[in-house]
């Protein structure tokens, strides 16, 4: 078993390789190769990483209805099989972030706020905050900047307590874009600046 989870990763690893490089098809290959031998071995956490995988694909694609239906029903294999509430809420992200790039602002809401409920409940930081930056950016879109720049304050402030510098600048851009659009240009260029010394 072990062996075929090392082969299982490798495989995985070299298709995210390929789809960093825009080969979707030879990336897709290799993520069914992988996720064939997460279900050979029942490894339940295996395959859900292999549909998120597959899911990536589609999103690369700008299949965006593709990629929600993979995370739906990933979403609902997690419930049924292992239940686990980690998965469950970072599921709930991705189809808010699938939502928000069809142009369906509600249904991301929905999502983010789902996601945001369950990271919170189980002290998951980095899915609690990308569930504030998700909201964050909707809260802008509806120019409610002041509610936009309180959630991304606390997704920066969750993001910096783990130490992981690239979640702490998606962060941090995501805060300077706020203040682009009420015009606070010093905030702007001080938060822009911040981001250069990461």
């Amino acid at each position: 078993v072990e062996n075929k989870w090392a082969v299982s990763m490798t495989i995985s690893g070299r298709g995210s390789i390929l789809l960093a490089r825009g080969d979707f098809d030879q990336a897709t290959k290799l993520y069914e190769e992988a996720l064939a031998f997460g279900r050979d071995m029942g490894d339940l956490n295996a395959i859900a990483g292999r549909r998120y995988d597959l899911a990536r694909v589609a999103w690369a694609r700008g299949e965006y209805d593709k990629a929600a239906r993979i995370y739906e029903d990933t979403l609902d294999f997690i419930r049924r099989e292992f239940n686990n509430r980690g998965a469950i809420a970072g599921t709930l992200f991705e189809l808010g972030e699938v939502a928000w790039a069809q142009g369906n602002p509600e249904l991301a809401a929905r999502r983010y706020e789902e996601s945001l409920a369950i990271a919170r409940e189980i002290k998951a930081r980095f899915t609690t905050a990308a569930a504030l930056n998700g909201l964050g950016r909707l809260a802008s879109l509806r120019k409610e900047y002041e509610a936009a720049v309180t959630l991304h304050k606390e997704a920066l402030t969750l993001l910096r307590s783990t130490g992981n510098r690239w979640n702490v600048v998606f962060s941090l851009e995501a805060f300077a874009s706020v203040a682009m659009v009420q015009g606070n240009i010093e905030r702007a260029v001080r938060l822009y600046g911040a981001i250069g010394t990461f």
